[in-house]
């Protein structure tokens, strides 16, 4: 059988974003990519890209990976994500997740992100395209693009469903 898709949770120890991007969520874990077997897929600082695992664990700690199931692989469009290769990074959204985190702890509500751009992505926002559309994977149900960190993902996967399993971490 081929190997299954992964969700792979990642910090980078010594890289000024992840720190901030792990203090604004609050979380352990500043990125996340799709590994499909040897390759995975990412957004990075140079853009959405195809690399070897070995390359993408470069500089970075494991924290926790999520592996599609059986039946949750059949719903899952790895071509969907892959339509983005090249798309550049998302570096202005990056603030625009400090205000709705900040918004969100002050207040309580959930505002969209200011600097959201449909054309760069970032790594959170690149998993989300896994799904097919058909309703099938209710762990992204209700996550928007624009304000889904991976801590967001995470608590999203956590939560259960048929799509996903967390098999480390």
């Amino acid at each position: 059988m081929p190997d299954r898709l992964r969700l792979v949770f990642t910090t980078a120890p010594g890289s000024i974003l992840s720190w901030a991007i792990e203090k604004i969520e609050g979380g352990d874990a500043s990125h996340v990519g799709i590994q499909d077997g040897g390759i995975v897929y990412s957004a990075e600082q140079q853009g959405v890209v195809e690399q070897s695992l070995d390359k993408f664990l470069v500089g970075r700690r494991t924290v926790r990976i999520y592996e599609a199931t059986e039946e949750g692989a059949k719903h899952l469009d790895l071509d969907r994500a892959r339509a983005h290769l090249g798309d550049r990074y998302g570096f202005r959204e990056i603030p625009g997740f400090l205000i709705v985190r900040l918004v969100e702890l002050t207040t309580g509500k959930e505002i969209s992100n200011p600097f959201g751009d449909r054309h760069a992505e970032v790594c959170s926002e690149l998993a989300l395209y896994l799904d097919d559309g058909t309703g099938y994977v209710t762990e992204f149900a209700g996550l928007d693009p624009d304000t889904t960190t991976p801590l967001k993902l995470h608590e999203a996967l956590s939560r259960g469903g048929p799509t996903f399993t967390k098999i480390f971490g």
